[in-house]
């Protein structure tokens, strides 16, 4: 059975919406792949027609969208076209500067190594903070794997206050990689903000848990 509605949102990066029915009732997920006419990208109060498919978990999901009619504007004078980036030339774009900035954001992971290496020559063995790091990192990284799959799917995410944590728990390293190979979660400012607090945060607990202050207080090392 066909349906039409208005894409009430749209996030173009990840490539799902959400669209508001003309009979009303909750929101159906729209991802990207549905679309049938992707001449152009879709955007926001555009008018659509579609098929409903297999929920997205507990919400109804979309399926062979199509795009009816040009946005809806509140404007009363049309709007002067933009000349639009090409797709490719603005994922280029995008891909050229993430990777400049992962490429210099992985030099964070050798840089640990030497620090454990100077805390280790300074207040004892610190292969086991070594394995812990190595361990967090693998699960860290399918951690990201698993979570840009679902997004791509259309599936529940994983709260971003898990991925803090486990960056903080000692996986950062982990998802440095993720962020630089599967590029996830590598160009949203917010999250990485509070990621690069968790980094320093854990960075300065292994100082100080090898450090004669946390010898002295009775820390557990790793």
């Amino acid at each position: 059975m066909l349906f039409e509605g208005t894409l009430q949102s749209w996030n173009d990066e990840r490539g799902f919406g959400f669209i508001a029915p003309d009979g009303g009732g909750p929101p159906v997920f729209v991802h990207i792949s549905a679309f049938q006419n992707t001449a152009a990208r879709p955007q926001a109060r555009q008018r659509l027609s579609y098929v409903l498919g297999k929920p997205a978990g507990d919400r109804p999901r979309a399926s062979r969208a199509r795009v009816l009619g040009a946005a809806v504007t509140p404007s009363t004078h049309p709007a002067r076209p933009r000349a639009a980036t090409p797709r490719p030339q603005r994922q280029a774009t995008s891909a050229a500067r993430s990777g400049a900035a992962g490429g210099a954001a992985l030099l964070f992971i050798p840089a640990l190594a030497a620090l454990l290496l100077v805390l280790g020559l300074s207040f004892g063995s610190t292969w086991r903070a070594a394995g812990w790091y190595l361990l967090a990192s693998l699960v860290t990284f399918a951690w990201y794997a698993w979570d840009k799959a679902a997004a791509q799917q259309g599936h529940w995410r994983t709260p971003e206050k898990h991925l803090w944590l486990l960056g903080l728990l000692g996986g950062w390293p982990g998802a440095l990689l993720a962020q630089r190979w599967l590029r996830h979660k590598s160009s949203k400012q917010e999250f990485l903000q509070v990621f690069w607090l968790t980094v320093v945060l854990n960075l300065v607990g292994l100082c100080l848990l090898f450090s004669p202050l946390g010898q002295r207080f009775g820390l557990p090392t790793l």
